[in-house]
């Protein structure tokens, strides 16, 4: 029996999605840069939840599981324009 704090995850374990695979292959080609791949990685995440939600921050950042703020942060950080995830003011 699982207790109360135990709550079943939502979202698929990374070790076992695709994205996980392809950079996990990239350590047996040789040296990585591990920032770079997390910044790449983060960035995606956002884009792609500010295209599913239509551009509403608000949303977007319930579906990552951050906060507003964070996700504003996110935004300007990478650059995020309207066009690259419809993202509305």
């Amino acid at each position: 029996k699982k207790s109360a704090s135990e709550k079943p995850s939502k979202s698929m374990p990374l070790s076992r999605s695709t994205l996980w695979k392809q950079a996990a292959g990239a350590i047996d080609r040789g040296p990585v840069n591990l920032d770079e791949i997390m910044n790449e990685l983060e960035r995606e995440f956002v884009v792609k939840a500010l295209e599913k939600t239509g551009g509403v921050k608000k949303k977007a950042a319930e579906l990552l599981g951050v906060t507003f703020r964070s996700m504003r942060y996110r935004i300007e950080k990478f650059g995020i324009t309207d066009t690259e995830g419809d993202v509305a003011e």
